[in-house]
């Protein structure tokens, strides 16, 4: 019965590896989520800041942009050229955005181009709210892939929006 490998003191032994196994994995990867949440939390901040100066920059660069003829483009430049630097090169939207910027520095005022500047501006800086809302809410495993579906989705009635009006100033146009 001695040479019997199933006694009580080896499953003791087999059961406090296992305990010990399972302690040290728990461990592994709490240390990694905490780290991935302390880096998230930090991103969070930074994209707060990112929302709270370019919204101030869009805002001078619009009040500017309604004073019409006694506008002053220089100041519009500085403004634009700032808010270029916080863009992402690969972002459509951004793109847009800044396009519609030199569109309404480069022209007369009019209340259309107003609303399309609005709207981009508004739809960028939702867009990066709510990028950051869901990495903010446990998404932190997802992939970038699947973020940016998931921000489309909850952007997607304001990017109605902004189609419907960029229709509109094609119409418009013609």
């Amino acid at each position: 019965m001695d040479s019997c490998l199933c006694t009580g003191a080896n499953w003791s032994n087999a059961a406090a590896i296992m305990t010990a196994v399972a302690a040290l994995l728990t461990v592994v990867f709490t240390t990694l989520i905490n780290r991935k949440k302390l880096a998230m939390q930090g991103f969070a901040v930074h994209r707060m800041d990112w929302i709270k100066e370019v919204r101030q920059m869009i805002g001078d660069f619009a009040c500017e942009y309604i004073k019409g003829e006694e506008k002053d483009k220089d100041k519009m430049f500085m403004l634009q050229t700032r808010i270029g630097l916080f863009m992402r090169q690969n972002e459509e939207d951004y793109h847009k955005l800044l396009a519609h910027m030199t569109l309404c520095r480069e022209n007369a005022y009019n209340e259309l181009d107003y609303e399309l500047l609005m709207l981009y501006s508004t739809y960028v800086l939702n867009r990066v709210w709510r990028r950051m809302m869901l990495e903010g809410k446990g998404k932190l495993l997802l992939s970038n892939k699947r973020i940016v579906e998931l921000v489309n989705r909850e952007t997607a009635s304001l990017k109605a929006l902004v189609d419907k009006k960029e229709e509109e100033k094609k119409n418009k146009g013609k």
